[in-house]
């Protein structure tokens, strides 16, 4: 996508970014995980990360602040005796922004958050692995083969509100 669709498309990325990032952190089931990996980083991954989580929160998930404003805009001809409104329209003016330094930090943080998942994950495998092995002979396994039923989520199947709310 080029020309006037860029800029949509990198709000659109940003956005999103920002809005995942900052929900691993937030509370629910994920608690004990934040604990785990934020206890990982260092003091500057710390700062870098709320620093994230604060633009998140103030910026981008609820940004109702004075950083972000709707407005009307008019345009009036000029340079022209004939004097009319040639056009209005309404748009969002986005006052601050995050500089290319903090993107750059986001990605060596999500670096190290990411091998330190990895790990956890081998880990985990393991321990699970050893559970199946414990639990199931591999004839067992084998004979598992074709019936099990994966869940399908369906429309109707999903809340309308959010648990809580």
């Amino acid at each position: 996508m080029k020309g006037e669709n860029d800029h949509f498309l990198s709000e659109v990325l940003v956005t999103t970014a920002f809005t995942k990032y900052g929900r691993c952190f937030k509370g629910g089931v994920r608690i004990k995980t934040t604990k785990e990996i934020l206890d990982q980083l260092t003091d500057e991954d710390l700062e870098v990360h709320q620093v994230l989580v604060d633009i998140r929160d103030k910026h981008v998930s609820h940004s109702v602040n004075e950083f972000e404003r709707s407005q009307v805009s008019v345009w009036l001809r000029h340079e022209s005796p004939e004097r009319e409104v040639t056009n209005v329209s309404i748009g969002t003016t986005y006052i601050s922004a995050p500089d290319a330094a903090v993107f750059s930090s986001w990605i060596v943080l999500i670096d190290k958050i990411d091998k330190w998942l990895h790990q956890e994950f081998q880990a985990e495998s393991q321990r699970l692995a050893q559970l199946v092995k414990y639990r199931f002979t591999l004839d067992e396994l084998y004979d598992k083969i074709g019936k099990g039923k994966r869940h399908e989520v369906k429309c109707k199947d999903i809340p309308k509100t959010r648990k809580g709310v």
